[in-house]
């Protein structure tokens, strides 16, 4: 346990970090992957606190282990599950490049195809052989990039709706114990698996659309 670290005292940590280096660069430049995926964790700790939901408090990252990337733990240090982290952009979008062409300022084009990276995350980690582990993804686009109106958690829905109609995805096939997405600010956690719900939204006026539709039989 000696390698535990309290989610908040390293979300400050990360936060002092970005505005001293530039918060551009601390996402585009990879060295700062570990930290970007703490980073992560910790806005899923957040919106999980927000909704009222209980929450890991402790972290242990599982460095030169194969993933999933985190052991979580309560506030009694006390072992939770495991959690794998990942982000999905625009799939025109590439980090390293964005970067040293000092080209961080991307315009926002609409087209729902740009939830296609979103997809393939999904098709690549949903077969995944993990046990007692939750898949977080920052879904790191935004949302005048996917829509020109609708809650943001209808278009994700609509979308993954779409995929699973067409037998482009099979959330069946899903081994993960739960699988959340947060939006491009932090402020929505939406999970996508075993059930769709929105588990937390900073805009109250969101709430009235709130569901727990299952995606199994969700074809129209």
């Amino acid at each position: 346990m000696n390698n535990t670290f309290r989610i908040t005292d390293e979300v400050k940590r990360i936060n002092k970090l970005q505005k001293r280096i530039n918060f551009d660069i601390f996402k585009y430049e990879g060295k700062h992957k570990n930290d970007l995926e703490i980073l992560i964790l910790g806005y899923y700790t957040n919106l999980l606190k927000l909704a009222n939901l209980p929450y890991p408090v402790y972290f242990e990252k599982r460095n030169n282990q194969d993933p999933p990337d985190f052991n979580i733990y309560d506030s009694d240090r006390s072992f939770l599950k495991l959690v794998e982290v990942t982000e999905s952009m625009k799939p025109d979008r590439r980090r390293q490049k964005e970067y040293w062409d000092n080209n961080v300022s991307i315009k926002n084009e609409y087209n729902i195809s740009n939830l296609d990276s979103l997809l393939s995350i999904l098709k690549k980690k949903i077969l995944a052989q993990y046990s007692n582990t939750d898949l977080i993804i920052w879904n790191n686009i935004n949302i005048h990039d996917i829509s020109q109106n609708g809650p943001w958690h209808w278009i994700i829905f609509n979308r993954i709706k779409h995929w699973i109609c067409n037998t482009i995805i099979d959330l069946e096939k899903c081994q993960f114990e739960n699988v959340f997405v947060i939006d491009s600010n932090a402020k929505r956690l939406l999970k996508l698996f075993p059930k769709f719900e929105l588990v937390y939204t900073v805009d109250d006026r969101e709430r009235i659309y709130s569901t727990e539709l299952k995606f199994m039989n969700s074809h129209p």
